[in-house]
């Protein structure tokens, strides 16, 4: 019946033609474009997965916690700074003293923050 034993056995050399991308049907354009939109995203999940499990990510909610214990931290020295050189200040009177005094004490206050660093702020 076959003129080619390999072609009645489906062994062969057979090409397979793709139908063309015609705009609607399974294999349109839009359908493509979605496809690889879906791979992308689940590619990235699985990236974001991974360094969350590898702590190269943090969460978001960790994050908000350490920026407002800092924050908290850092207004807690400033706010300290008027106690500390209240009575100091009281008996100067030239602008220039009250005006260094002061940067060196806002100085010192944000060198101790510095020093303690971000490991500190959360306790």
């Amino acid at each position: 019946m076959f003129e080619d034993d390999d072609a009645a056995s489906g062994s062969g050399s057979e090409s397979t033609t793709l139908p063309p991308l015609s705009g609607r049907g399974p294999m349109s354009p839009n359908m493509v474009r979605a496809q690889a939109a879906k791979l992308y995203y689940q590619a990235a999940l699985t990236r974001l997965d991974y360094e969350l499990r590898a702590k190269e990510a943090v969460s978001a909610e960790s994050v908000r916690l350490e920026a407002f214990s800092l924050g908290r931290r850092i207004r807690d020295e400033i706010l300290q700074v008027p106690d500390r050189l209240a009575p100091e200040l009281v008996g100067l009177s030239d602008e220039r003293d009250i005006h260094q005094r002061l940067v060196e004490e806002l100085t010192a206050a944000l060198r101790t923050l510095q020093d303690v660093g971000p490991d500190a702020a959360a306790g």
